[in-house]
């Protein structure tokens, strides 16, 4: 845990000047939350200087540690807000798709967005999501379920 807030701290020192990071652990995961500072610099374009900032941390953390520990890092509430707008995507999508009946792509995204995205629409009955391509940013597709019932004479 020390080990991960003193990397980080000289990750973000080397990137902006007067930010503060605290910490929360429970049994599942460590988060570490950044205050202050150049927070659009942190973030970077899409996420993605988050997403390479919080892949570092998680090396470090678990360089030594026998069972594997879930390390998030967020700036000032971005992943609470990019998890809300991926949430509001997914529905906005998922209309289309019906009301279509043609797939729509959610385009690139990392694993976590991905993972967001798929939870939210797996109960939906009427689609299926999938990731395509290879890489680290695959694209999401959200596609029409074939209704399997034929609808009987009555």
């Amino acid at each position: 845990l020390q080990a991960g807030k003193d990397a980080l701290q000289q990750i973000v020192d080397a990137i902006t000047a007067g930010a503060s990071i605290s910490v929360q652990t429970d049994s599942e995961h460590i988060l570490f939350n950044i205050s202050g500072g150049n927070s659009a610099m942190l973030i970077g374009k899409r996420g993605q200087t988050l997403d390479a900032i919080q892949y570092l941390v998680e090396k470090i953390v678990n360089r030594q540690n026998d069972d594997r520990i879930r390390v998030l890092v967020d700036i000032e509430g971005y992943l609470k807000n990019r998890k809300d707008n991926l949430k509001q995507l997914a529905g906005r999508l998922a209309e289309k798709v019906k009301r279509t009946g043609k797939p729509a792509a959610a385009g690139q995204m990392n694993a976590h967005d991905r993972r967001i995205v798929h939870m939210v629409l797996k109960d939906d009955p009427a689609v299926r999501t999938q990731s395509m391509g290879e890489g680290t940013y695959r694209n999401l597709m959200i596609f029409p379920k074939k209704n399997t019932q034929k609808k009987k004479a009555t």
